[in-house]
């Protein structure tokens, strides 16, 4: 039993040294305003994302229906993100949350960069070239 509670109390004091502060729970004075802001900054962020998914859409039209790839990528991302998701914005008052939201819409970001240039810089195939 001793040696049980021991090892509990060093994993809980390797965590506490590793994690530092991070490691407690959201709690004091003024956490309404911090999870409010970390809400305002997701939803910032996932309309964002939002619109770089209608522009992964649109340029997936104006290739004439090419890239339906980046299409399903993005709709399976924009899944993830943190705005569909956030409810009270967890232990950590909603960092988590805002770090995920960037890195989501950056995700997204990214396929329509790599879209785009697909586009502009791929050769069309000998099908599509008119003679």
């Amino acid at each position: 039993m001793k040696i049980r509670f021991l090892k509990q109390a060093i994993s809980i004091l390797l965590l506490n040294s590793i994690f530092g502060e991070a490691l407690y729970a959201c709690s004091g004075q003024g956490i309404d305003k911090i999870i409010a802001h970390n809400w305002r900054v997701v939803l910032i962020y996932g309309l964002i994302a939002l619109g770089f998914v209608f522009l992964v859409i649109a340029v997936y039209f104006a290739r004439q229906r090419r890239g339906l790839y980046a299409i399903l990528v993005s709709l399976i991302t924009i899944f993830f993100h943190p705005m569909w998701h956030y409810d009270d914005g967890g232990g950590d008052c909603g960092q988590t949350m805002v770090q995920m939201a960037g890195y989501i819409t950056l995700i997204i970001l990214m396929v329509l960069i790599l879209q785009i240039i697909l586009w502009r810089y791929r050769k069309p195939k000998e099908s599509q070239i008119s003679t």
